[in-house]
């Protein structure tokens, strides 16, 4: 796998790579210390979906409170649950992935994925909050060497995205 780029929305404050990559909470752990994960979804429109949910459930959020970013990854070893054939090898249904709240099998995979020998970087999966094409990345940050740049969407990229948002209706 060559170069791909993927996306996190947070808090406008939070300015640092350390700040901004690690989630507090998710779908895929329960330990932010010990097992620290990034969100990320292969475009703004998925991640801002995803976050709003987690976050305010079905409040509008304001866009400008918040601030884009782009993770560039090099040869990450990621487990693709979007496929059959590694939901079944991992033991795991796609409803259990598509459930809402998570069920506990999903922080139980995550663990089982770090711990195994194939020194996995995380995994892909359906986004839950933005079918059918949305797609969502659980990156593990222990092995964040998989991680080649760091950096702010550009201004351009984040004014598409605010107004298609506006033109969707999906901001106050």
């Amino acid at each position: 796998m060559g170069e791909t780029v993927w996306y996190r929305i947070v808090g406008r404050k939070r300015l640092r790579r350390e700040d901004a990559l690690p989630a507090r909470s998710g779908r895929f752990h329960e330990d932010a210390v010990g097992q620290p994960t990034s969100y990320l979804g292969e475009s703004l429109i998925t991640v801002w979906k995803e976050a709003q949910a987690a976050r305010a459930g079905t409040a509008r959020l304001n866009p400008d409170a918040f601030a884009g970013w782009k993770v560039t990854l090099r040869s990450a070893r990621l487990v693709d649950f979007r496929q059959a054939k590694q939901r079944k090898k991992w033991g795991v249904s796609g409803a259990d992935l598509a459930a809402d709240p998570a069920p506990p099998k999903c922080r139980e995979l995550a663990r089982s994925l770090r711990l195994s020998g194939e020194k996995i970087d995380g995994l892909l999966y359906a986004s839950v909050r933005n079918p059918p094409n949305g797609v969502c990345l659980a990156l593990f940050l222990e092995r964040e060497d998989a991680i080649v740049r760091f950096e702010r969407v550009s201004e351009r990229e984040w004014k598409e995205f605010t107004e298609r948002l506006a033109s969707e209706g999906i901001t106050p």
